[in-house]
């Protein structure tokens, strides 16, 4: 009985010291993972934004050069009607008078 006990207590005791071994040796040499997530979260919506602006600012210039195109129209419209005007007074001028 006493082997026994004394087996069971020799035992424990083995599995105890291998157990705080390994645990030092893990806690001593090796390098700890620290993941800063409230920092990659804040990247993440600051590019998020600034993809955002970019668009918008893509968005604005496409909307500027749809304007000037139709700016361009209406003066192309303006410089046909006056050449219209200009064949009418000249039709108007050059027919003969009855």
């Amino acid at each position: 009985m006493w082997e026994l006990l004394q087996t069971v207590i020799i035992s424990v005791v083995i599995i105890w010291i291998v157990h705080t071994l390994i645990q030092y040796l893990q806690e001593t040499y090796t390098v700890k993972k620290n993941k800063d997530v409230l920092s990659i979260q804040s990247e993440k919506y600051e590019k998020m934004i600034d993809e955002l602006l970019q668009n918008r600012v893509d968005l604005k210039e496409e909307c500027d050069l749809v304007q000037n195109r139709v700016d361009l129209k209406e003066e192309c419209d303006l410089v046909q009607n006056r050449v219209d005007l200009k064949e009418e007074c000249d039709l108007v001028q050059n027919a003969p008078v009855a």
